[in-house]
Order: structure tokens, then C-alpha cells, then sequence
């Protein structure tokens, strides 16, 4: 989203990466154009440890927050922002606005803990919570809290219900991050910038909530954890209310919004400018593509750990291409993209040739990104400054 690179060619992949200072990243392109840049980021993966510092003016770290326990962060950095823009409305500006509110823990704050939930069974859903990890096998699942549906059905919960509370906390939080996204917005008009400021929300991953028989994210490229919202608004140059069918990707994000500012996009970039999506113009037919990188046993990282999966979604076909993976899982998924978002009935076996089709496509793109893969930064825990570290472990990131 920041380089429109694939993760294969940037090089981050693993929990101790960091982004190559060679590459341009999208507040670099703004501020080179004298843009006054800003970055609030709810983690540190956004931040200086993974080097997505590059290219801001300014920089709030998740370490400034006054509960950085808390994924909670929209009200704290709108805060923050509303001022900023005031001082700034006559310059031209760009703003990484990261919160973190629909992340775990899921709990909101009030009003929005009790919006799609009893609140009466609040306690008892924490009781739970703290019983189930007894069962939870993983480490980093286990801090996180993070179960699977076989792990609570050990623990004698019904998975069901347990997860259906946690979902209603998360539908909370979305609640609550969107009241202080219009609360910025309503203030975008009180400065006179509405029709000048180009608002662009998006997310970096989806949630799974037992879908495929998981918590948490980053396990997978199924629809839940790779499918993601991303909203443009600019009145007078974006038409209001059209909805686009299309696939696109994250790594369009910043050719999208350099192109609308009318700066140059980076050479390299693997990304294209959805411009002509906004205006119903002449559109491509075009692949996307997800990759979920091997992580090994040990490195903090989500289970299931010496996997490695790469999908590919073309028109009304997804195929998964299992590279690495558990006993039982097959090679090679395929889903109907319209009918089946979530990935839930693989019709492989009925389709062949379109498995064949498709296997083709994703390796040739795997190749082409691979090649042009610059020169990485690798990263180690020792490493990383000391209170970096610290954080992580108080966040249950590392051990």
C-alpha cells in the first residue's frame, strides 16, 4: 500500500523485516512535491522499526498512546489531527491516519461495548476468555487469547456463541471508529477543505472468526482476511455513490492517489492508477494477487506455522496454490469468487482446466515479482532498540 510493491519484490515478509530505504515509499513522493507529511501509526509495523517512517515530517508512534495496550487508537489521533489540520489548511498535506479500533482486543469502550451485545454477559464472556487459553496450543495465540474452534470445543465452550460475542465487540469498535472518522470529516468541512481533501479508507487485512476453524489474522488468503473495504472521496472529482465491481489491490493505492494529485508515480511501481474506475473510462481485465509468506516455527508469527500459500483471483475464479503445507491440506483450492467470497466449498476437483489456467497465470506473476525484487534489509530481533522490544513483549508480539 505504501510502495505499490508485492511483498516478493520489497522483501517484507517475515516479523523482522524491514522495507528497503532504496525504495519510495508514498509519503516520500508527496513530501518530495512539498507536501507537509504526517503519520500517525497504531504499531509499530508502521512505523520506524520497519522503516515506514520514511518520507513523514512528523511521526506518532503507538509508544505515545496513553494505553498502547488498547487497540483503540481513533479517538486519541483524531484528537491530534484536528489541530493539525487547522494550522495547516493552506498548505497542501498528506496524512497517514492509522488506527487500529476493529483489531483485538476486541472490547470497545462505552457506548459501543454494549451496542451488539448483552452487556450482562460481558463478565462471563472475559471469564471465558481467560479459561479457554488453558487449551489454546500456540504461544502467541495463547497471549493473544486467539482459539481455535477445536480448542474450544476442548475448553467445553460453545465456539458459536463465544465467537458470535467476540464478533459483536468487533462490530463495536467498527461502530466506534467510524463516529471518530466523521467527527474528522465534519471538521475537514468546518475548515472549508471538503471539496479539496481527497479521503481515501482502506485496511490492511480482514478478521477471521472461525471460518476456516481460526482466530486472529495473517494464517491465510482466504476472503475474510484478504478481502478489505477501500472507499474514495473527493466531491466534484469523484462521482458520489459508484460502487466498482472490479478487482483491484492494495498496491493501487498509491498510484491512485498520486495520480489525483497529479504527481508522478515511482518507476517500478506494480501497481495502477484506478482513476478510470472513478470515471466509468475504459478498465484492463486484470488479475489480483495475495501471497501469505512462510513463517517458521519460532519467529512470532501466527500459526500454521511452514506454510505458504499464493492465491490468485481472476474474474469469477480464486485459486489458492498451497506451496507449503500441513498433511491433509490440498495442493491446489478453487472457489467461485462471486458465489463463495469466504472460500468455503473448494470445486478443484470439478474444474481442472481452470485450475490449470490459473496455476499458470500465478506462477508467471510469482516469477515476474521475484525478479524484480530489490536489494532487502533484513531485520533480527536483537536488532531492533530495546524499548522496541520491550513493547513487543508487553503487546504479546514476542517472547
Amino acid at each position: 500500500m505504501m510502495t505499490s510493491l508485492y511483498p516478493a519484490t520489497n522483501g517484507v515478509r517475515e516479523f523482522y523485516d524491514r522495507l528497503p530505504a532504496s525504495v519510495t515509499t508514498l509519503a516520500e513522493a508527496f513530501r518530495d512535491a512539498g507536501y507537509a507529511t504526517l503519520s500517525f501509526s497504531s504499531i509499530l509495523f508502521t512505523g520506524q522499526m520497519t522503516n515506514l517512517d520514511q518520507g513523514f515530517d512528523e511521526l506518532h508512534e503507538s509508544g505515545s498512546l496513553p494505553d498502547e495496550r488498547s487497540s483503540k487508537t481513533a479517538r486519541e489521533y483524531v484528537d491530534r489531527l484536528l489541530p493539525w489540520l487547522t494550522a495547516h489548511k493552506d498548505v497542501p498535506f498528506f496524512v497517514f491516519l492509522h488506527v487500529s479500533d476493529p483489531h483485538d482486543p476486541f472490547k470497545p469502550y462505552p457506548p459501543y461495548d454494549s451496542m451488539f451485545n448483552d452487556p450482562g454477559k460481558a463478565d462471563q464472556h472475559e471469564k471465558q476468555m481467560e479459561a479457554v487459553k488453558k487449551s489454546i496450543s500456540d504461544p502467541l495465540m495463547k497471549d493473544f487469547g486467539m482459539p481455535t474452534r477445536d480448542e474450544l470445543v476442548k475448553s467445553g465452550f460453545d465456539a458459536d456463541a463465544y465467537t458470535a460475542y467476540n464478533e459483536g465487540w468487533y462490530d463495536g469498535s467498527i461502530r466506534g471508529m467510524d463516529a471518530e472518522i466523521g467527527r474528522l470529516m465534519e471538521h475537514l468541512t468546518v475548515l472549508g477543505l471538503t471539496d479539496e481533501t481527497l479521503v481515501v479508507f482502506t485496511g490492511d487485512h480482514g478478521e477471521e472468526f472461525l471460518e476456516h476453524g481460526r482466530s486472529f489474522h495473517g494464517q491465510s488468503v482466504y476472503g475474510e482476511l484478504i478481502d478489505v473495504p477501500l472507499i474514495l472521496r473527493r466531491p466534484g472529482s469523484i462521482p458520489a455513490g459508484r460502487r466498482v465491481a472490479d478487482n483491484v489491490e492494495s498496491i493501487d493505492v498509491m498510484p491512485t492517489l498520486l495520480t489525483l494529485s497529479a504527481l508522478p508515480v515511482p518507476e517500478g511501481a506494480q501497481g495502477v492508477s484506478l482513476t478510470p474506475l472513478l470515471t466509468a473510462g475504459p478498465w484492463p481485465h486484470r488479475a489480483a494477487f495475495s501471497e501469505k509468506a512462510e513463517t517458521k516455527d519460532g519467529n512470532d508469527s501466527p500459526p500454521p506455522h511452514d506454510t505458504q500459500s499464493f492465491s490468485i483471483t481472476d474474474s469469477a475464479w480464486k485459486l489458492i496454490h498451497n506451496e507449503k503445507r500441513p498433511h491433509g491440506l490440498p495442493e491446489f483450492e478453487l472457489y467461485d469468487a462471486l458465489k463463495d467470497p469466504l472460500d468455503r466449498r473448494n470445486v478443484a476437483p470439478a474444474h481442472p482446466d481452470v485450475v490449470a489456467r490459473l496455476s499458470r497465470s500465478l506462477a508467471a506473476w510469482k516469477a515476474k515479482t521475484e525478479a524484480a525484487r530489490v536489494a532487502v534489509e533484513k531485520g533480527s530481533k536483537e536488532e531492533i532498540k530495546p524499548e522496541d522490544l520491550e513493547r513487543l513483549r508487553s503487546l504479546g508480539y514476542v517472547r
